[in-house]
């Protein structure tokens, strides 16, 4: 099985969206996609009960909430530098890779830029979109 994140640090958008050097984003992404490669099972979250929030009351990760704080998505750390988001179906659609103050996000599917998340200054994030509207929150 193959992650759909092979090479994506090719991508203009991806690049031009994130503020660090190509080399720390394309060996994040490497990193995810050995991960996935090697270990598919340790991050499957239907196969591992442990990163899949709907089946252990122990769940370490992120949820991520609207403004009316509606639970509306999950997150896992796949290594120290990105997050991969599900929805509650357990659909992978979003990866985020952290920057200085929090995580960029793009889209699984479009590879798109789709928003930022910046530290809140209590163990949780802020969702701003593209025109750094605010738009959620995360913990």
């Amino acid at each position: 099985i193959r992650m759909p994140l092979f090479n994506i640090y090719e991508k203009k958008n991806i690049l031009s969206a994130f503020s660090r050097d190509e080399n720390y984003l394309k060996e994040a992404l490497e990193g995810i996609e050995d991960l996935w490669d090697k270990q598919y099972n340790s991050i499957n979250k239907i196969i591992n009960n442990s990163i899949n929030p709907t089946i252990t009351p122990s769940f370490n990760g992120f949820y991520f909430y609207d403004l009316d704080n509606n639970p509306i998505k999950f997150a896992i750390k796949a290594n120290e530098q990105v997050l991969l988001v599900f929805d509650f179906k357990l659909n992978f659609i979003e990866f985020g890779v952290q920057h200085s103050k929090g995580y960029v996000f793009f889209s699984a599917n479009s590879l798109d830029f789709i928003y930022n998340i910046l530290s809140d200054s209590s163990k949780g994030f802020n969702v701003f979109d593209l025109n750094n509207e605010w738009i959620g929150h995360v913990k």
